[in-house]
This record gives C-alpha cells, sequence and structure tokens, in this order.
C-alpha cells in the first residue's frame, strides 16, 4: 500500500488507508481516521447507554428493598409485591437495553482497531522500508 508522507523538523507523519502514523523523536503513534459525525454518534450512545443504566438500576434497586421489606413486615403484601416486581423487570429491561448500547459502543470502536491492523500490520516499518 502506498503511503504518503511529510515531514518537519524532528518528526514526520505517513499516511495510507485509514490509518496515518506519527513519529517525533522515539515516539511512534499509529491514529485512526474517523468521520467526525461517527464519533458524535458514539458520544451521544456514550449518554443513553448512562442513561439506561442509571434507570435501570434505580427502578431494580429501590423495589427490591421494598419487596423484602414488604415481605416480611406486612400481613397482605401481594399488591405491593406485585408492583415492585413489575419494577424490577421494567428496571431489568432498561439496564439489559444500556447494557446492550454499551457492547454495540465498545463493537464499533473494536472494529475501527481491528480494521486498521487489516489495513497495515506492520505499521511504519513497512513505510520505512520503501523509502
Amino acid at each position: 500500500m502506498a503511503r504518503e508522507q511529510s515531514s518537519g523538523e524532528g518528526g514526520s507523519v505517513q499516511y495510507g488507508g485509514a490509518s496515518y502514523d506519527i513519529e517525533y523523536l522515539q515516539t511512534t503513534i499509529r491514529g485512526v481516521l474517523v468521520d467526525p459525525d461517527r464519533l458524535k454518534d458514539m458520544q451521544e450512545w456514550n449518554a443513553e447507554e448512562m442513561h439506561l443504566l442509571l434507570a435501570g438500576e434505580f427502578f431494580m434497586a429501590g423495589p427490591l428493598w421494598l419487596f423484602v421489606e414488604k415481605l416480611f413486615d406486612d400481613p397482605r403484601p401481594v399488591p405491593m409485591l406485585l408492583v415492585c416486581v413489575l419494577s424490577m423487570v421494567f428496571g431489568g429491561i432498561l439496564f439489559w437495553v444500556g447494557w446492550r448500547q454499551r457492547k454495540r459502543r465498545l463493537n464499533w470502536i473494536d472494529s475501527l482497531i481491528e480494521n486498521t491492523r487489516k489495513i497495515d500490520p506492520d505499521g511504519l516499518r513497512d513505510a520505512k522500508a520503501e523509502n
């Protein structure tokens, strides 16, 4: 794969495919070119997953505590226990959706990294060998 190269004082930048390599003194950094809209989507996913996980935890933790309390204290707890169970199920669903959202975001990041490795697995060594 052909790579463009530009050099400056003390360092160089090499571009090729969906990645770029920056070499400065003894440090080499590999970057991945990503569309800014995709990064904004990922930011939104992060906020969504946080809210879903927190709401799920809220709807599971409180009713669980109330369920245990009513089970041992109330002589006729059936209506309240049903409400607690429904709330815990709802919280579990919210928590599961938030967890799936998180997995989707992490899988997207992993696919970016993996695709970069497929394009140029040896990094700067190939580019240096060409020059």
